[in-house]
């Protein structure tokens, strides 16, 4: 059952990639993001990433990978990268402006119709994060505002 589900979620997410997202009236909610039916299962660790370069993949190996930039209390900012990979693994990468080492969330992804929902593995402040796919865009829906302030954290595909 865990390959079929891989293979399903790559297919999913290779059609979405394509631009071949389907229709769905609903953001998924909360409720259902925290609790999955059956908590997803990754096919192989993938090393944590240690000092992204910000314009290319920590490896060859992403299915995709997505930027953008936020302000920071300090007003340094932060570059913010979401890298997915096959059998659900993802990290969401935090470089900020004048630290030596970037911060690194490890978790999973899964599509769900036009939304894509991270699960952080070890953040239980902000356990979730879910985006809208739009043209190469992740348009934030559902985040945590005091971590990634009123807009959220909308990211773009790096190709």
């Amino acid at each position: 059952m865990t390959a079929f589900r891989s293979i399903m979620s790559l297919f999913l997410a290779a059609g979405l990639f394509a631009g071949c997202a389907t229709d769905t009236a609903d953001t998924p909610s909360p409720a259902r993001a925290e609790q999955a039916e059956e908590p997803m299962e990754p096919v192989e660790e993938e090393p944590a990433p240690t000092a992204p370069a910000p314009q290319q993949p920590v490896t060859p190996d992403a299915l995709a990978v997505y930027q953008g930039e936020l302000p920071t209390a300090s007003g340094a900012g932060r570059t913010v990268r979401f890298e997915m990979y096959p059998g659900g693994n993802a990290y969401l990468i935090s470089d900020y402006a004048g630290q030596a080492e970037p911060a690194v969330d490890r978790g999973f992804w899964e599509v769900e119709g036009d939304y894509l929902i991270f699960r952080l593995a070890e953040s239980p402040a902000n356990p979730y994060l879910i985006w809208r796919f739009a043209n190469g865009v992740l348009e934030p829906e559902e985040w945590n505002r005091s971590h990634y302030g009123s807009q959220g954290l909308p990211l773009e595909r790096l190709d």
